[in-house]
């Protein structure tokens, strides 16, 4: 099998199941064989001018070192699952960040050193109220659930704030629900700042209810989207565009579903097609052609969207600038963007022509992108590069995050194996 790689910016991508791509082989192999290349009614036509697809060039260049993994035991070997109703988040300010129930099964969240596997911090359910109650908030906790680490090479957790004055014998009307942001620091668990949301939803919002969730960060911005109730009945969904630097809101959005930051741009989702937005004042720079053509992840200068295919899209133009043959799930980092194909073939896109490496492997989907290593999941957790060689051993469990030599992956029964290059 191999992999395609293709300019993208960093971040974890849920992944396939391999018996999904399995069949996905299967089919692409048949239809191969019997010499269809077009499919008509797919999907949208690609814009731009002569979008490269899988050529026959391999790369060639450089390959990368043979990683070295050492384990990292864990104080204590505590475990993770989704049935407790906790979940390693990934790895940030070299420390691996993980939610766990509390009291009143209210998430919390442990920060564990990457490099002794000791508990450097956490914060308790208490511990949140507490955050919540001193930021101006009233009575609330910390949606650790809602959290995403940034991307890049920013290293905040940013996590909602639920913020509920009901309780006590008060009415809710009279001391309705807020929603907000937080950022801490992950190093130390400080938090940095915190951000209140809730004026800028709209003046038709009811203070019954309401959801918050980080759907992006890096170093720049924060895209967060708050599910809430109306006055007049129903639903709304408001997206909001933050500074990664104190929370402040730059605009907000019911227009649109907001899915990346791309440089200065965020890319979305605006009546089924794809779009682009002035990370600044959030006007609309450009849409593509209609379908479902949610973008996976981004940088500053390339989108990967996966339907109907895998296409790269220029985020200044929006064109598609290189095209996958089947439907895969794409990774990005700010150097490349990268997916495995229905073959197993390693292909890597970088402003070239997608080139795919040289040799291939096991059915695996690509996971994450980490300086030189692209790392995949399928028979294990592996690291190849560029050529499609494997630059390491397989880790067992399912993948979670890689990031600064660090690698993170658990078991279906909550057990949390962590790594170190070195």
């Amino acid at each position: 099998m191999r992999a395609i790689f293709v300019r993208y910016g960093e971040g974890v991508v849920k992944q396939k199941s391999v018996r999904a791509l399995a069949i996905v082989g299967v089919v692409a192999a048949t239809l191969l064989a019997a010499g269809c290349s077009n499919f008509p009614g797919l999907g949208p036509e690609p814009t731009g001018a002569a979008p490269t697809t899988e050529g026959s060039a391999v790369y060639d260049g450089a390959a990368a070192s043979n990683l070295s993994l050492s384990p990292v035991e864990l104080s204590g070997a505590p475990t993770y699952a989704e049935a407790d109703r906790s979940d390693v988040v990934g790895l940030a300010g070299g420390k691996l960040l993980a939610t766990r129930p509390g009291p009143e099964r209210i998430i919390g969240v442990d920060a564990w050193d990457t490099a002794t596997g000791e508990l450097s911090w956490d914060i308790t359910t208490y511990e949140s109220y507490q955050i919540v109650l001193d930021h101006g908030f009233g009575r609330g906790l910390l949606e650790f659930a809602g959290g995403a680490v940034q991307r890049g090479s920013a290293d905040g957790y940013v996590v909602p704030i639920f913020g509920n004055l009901c309780g006590g014998g008060t009415q809710c009307m009279d001391d309705p629900y807020r929603a907000g942001i937080a950022m801490i620091n992950p190093a130390d668990g400080a938090i940095m700042w915190t951000s209140d949301l809730t004026d800028q939803l709209g003046d038709d919002i009811s203070g019954i209810s309401m959801h918050t969730t980080v759907v992006d960060a890096n170093a720049d911005s924060i895209v967060v989207e708050v599910e809430a109730q109306l006055d007049g009945g129903g639903d709304a969904t408001v997206a909001l565009v933050a500074n990664a630097s104190d929370g402040s809101v730059r605009w907000t959005t019911r227009d649109a579903h907001l899915v990346s930051v791309a440089g200065d741009a965020i890319l979305g989702e605006a009546d089924g097609a794809l779009a682009a937005f002035d990370a600044a004042s959030g006007d609309e720079r450009w849409r593509g052609a209609s379908g479902s053509w949610i973008p996976r992840q981004a940088n500053a200068q390339y989108a990967a969207a996966e339907d109907p295919e895998t296409d790269i899209i220029d985020v200044a133009t929006g064109e598609t600038v290189s095209m996958g043959r089947f439907a895969v799930d794409p990774v990005v980092s700010d150097d490349l963007v990268a997916w495995v194909d229905a073959s197993g073939e390693t292909i890597t896109f970088d402003g070239s022509p997608a080139l795919p490496g040289a040799e291939t492997g096991a059915l695996t989907t690509a996971v994450a992108i980490d300086g030189d290593y692209i790392w995949t999941a399928g028979d294990g957790v592996l690291a190849v590069d560029r050529t499609g060689a494997a630059r390491s051993e397989a880790l067992p469990g399912s993948f979670v995050d890689a990031r600064g030599g660090a690698v993170a992956t658990v078991d279906d029964d909550g057990t949390v194996h962590l790594f170190r290059a070195g």
